[in-house]
């Protein structure tokens, strides 16, 4: 039995394949389905960066990891998207 509509699944398969980076924000990725996503898009080829204080089991898949507070980490990627002409 799921907790998720189907066609929430179904949609949220589709954007897996046209993802081009994912960043997971502080989450265990312990609940399925959805914990399964992330290593679907990992399969297809896009990078992962996940930010979260736990280590999980996508981590050896990651190009990046970042053991910090969602918050800080935010704030210093707006600062350098800021400095880098990304946004205005």
């Amino acid at each position: 039995m799921s907790f998720f509509p189907e066609s929430a699944l179904y949609e949220a398969s589709k954007l897996i394949l046209g993802g081009y980076l994912w960043i997971i924000l502080g989450s265990s990725l312990q609940v399925m389905p959805a914990a399964n996503f992330p290593y679907q898009a990992y399969l297809n080829g896009s990078p992962i960066v996940i930010v979260n204080r736990d280590p999980t089991y996508l981590d050896v898949h990651a190009e990046i990891i970042f053991r910090e507070d969602i918050v800080e980490v935010l704030k210093a990627l707006e600062e350098e998207l800021y400095a880098q002409g990304y946004l205005s």
